[in-house]
């Protein structure tokens, strides 16, 4: 009786996964995205096709080593090395309503920076039936924009970029038959270009952080959890704040929290369904909560075996990240006042962080959906790809307003041996 039961739940899953996947793929189109500025494991070229779920169950290397490296236990074989790429596409535009009260005319403009390119690298090492070691490169964080020629914004115009790439020494062991615990050093270099008013710098900085994360496998549903820590760079004389007065600025990178859950091949050989939810704490994270507030995420992911090729879906919702006004302070970076060419020292503003919310710093991604595929080429490699697009996301900061969608699809390689 208990086995037709099981047999039921199992047809009856397998129905719904063939239904998520129809209604996702008529729109393929809108296909995983970034949440804020943290790229988390959207970009990976197997997670990414689940809209990034990794955290309960190892998706790829790369996956694994940056969401839950707790993960690392359930590799197959003693070894596996990934490369892969990742292509973006960005279009951002913001506008206003009118004169706004920075001493310039109506916006109404696109920014310039519109492509990304991504590497990963990852490499595993199994060193006992319990032990797995592993590092990996990859970006892990980005954000910018390109309005040099928009009419309207003071100081000739925005230009804003953060690159943050991450390397990291891992390890994970399985401490009973159920429970797998892992942790990461992460070392991070980020390029930043405060780009406010062309009165900027580019400059480099070097930050450590750490992860560590657990896995449960309860049979028929493996639990994860990981948790990241704080990751802070100074970039040193970036800015000015009055002219010819270059400051300094303090990046954190937010601590965050994820919670994963994914059905077992114990229970569904061919199907699996994976929930996430993250919660990102942006509000005590030095320069990004001067204009972010916390931000939770939710994803829901399947993969199903179609024969040799294995098809995925996800879709992910994300809370506001933007602070409302009446939370916005009248300093950023703890800077209270910003050179604007041809104005000289500006006092900050809400009027100047809503334009920052809604140019060079915009985050406001909250609906996204994900379509992949991955096959095993040879009894050693296979390959994933995966096509991501989060919805055209429209968002009002005071007098501005912005919208923007962004579009990416990944390619990776993996060998086992």
């Amino acid at each position: 009786m208990n086995n037709i039961f099981i047999d039921v739940i199992r047809l009856v899953t397998r129905l719904n996964f063939l239904a998520l996947f129809l209604l996702l793929s008529s729109s393929i189109t809108y296909a995983a995205v970034p949440m804020g500025s943290e790229f988390d494991s959207t970009m990976s070229p197997r997670a990414g096709g689940m809209m990034g779920i990794s955290s309960a169950y190892m998706m790829d290397p790369v996956a694994a080593i940056f969401s839950n490296p707790a993960t690392l236990t359930q590799q197959q074989g003693s070894n596996a090395f990934e490369v892969g790429m990742t292509y973006g596409r960005l279009d951002l535009r913001a506008t206003s309503n009118g004169v706004n009260a920075l001493g310039a005319g109506a916006i109404d403009g696109d920014s310039e920076l519109r492509d990304i390119v991504l590497p990963h690298f990852a490499a595993t090492q199994r060193f006992s039936p319990k032990l797995v070691g592993a590092m990996g490169i990859t970006g892990i964080s980005g954000l910018g924009s390109d309005f040099r020629n928009t009419p309207g914004i003071p100081g000739n115009g925005i230009t804003s970029d953060l690159k943050l790439f991450g390397g990291t020494f891992t390890g994970a062991y399985e401490a009973t038959d159920n429970l797998s615990i892992g942790a990461s050093l992460i070392l991070g270099i980020g390029m930043f270009q405060a780009g406010l008013f062309s009165n900027t710098a580019s400059t480099n900085a070097f930050g450590i952080g750490g992860q560590a994360g657990v896995t449960y496998d309860a049979g028929p549903i493996i639990f994860g959890a990981s948790w990241r820590s704080e990751l802070f760079l100074n970039f040193e004389e970036v800015v000015e704040s009055s002219p010819g007065v270059l400051n300094s600025l303090d990046l954190e990178q937010p601590q965050q929290t994820v919670v994963g859950i994914s059905t077992s091949e114990e229970f569904l050989p061919k199907t699996r369904f994976a929930f996430e939810w993250r919660w990102k704490n942006y509000d005590d994270a030095l320069l990004y909560q001067d204009f972010w507030q916390d931000q939770h995420s939710f994803s829901v992911g399947a993969e199903q075996d179609v024969g040799p090729v294995q098809l995925r879906v996800g879709y992910r919702y994300a809370t506001e990240i933007a602070k409302p006004d009446n939370e916005i302070g009248t300093t950023l970076g703890g800077l209270g006042t910003l050179n604007i060419p041809g104005a000289g020292a500006t006092p900050v503003s809400v009027t100047l962080i809503n334009l920052f919310q809604s140019s060079a710093a915009n985050g406001d991604w909250q609906h996204a959906v994900s379509a992949g595929a991955g096959m095993q080429l040879l009894e050693s490699m296979r390959a994933d790809m995966y096509l991501a697009y989060s919805f055209d996301a429209e968002a009002r900061h005071g007098i501005f307003q912005s919208n923007q969608e962004f579009f990416h699809l990944g390619m990776g390689f993996t060998w086992n041996f």
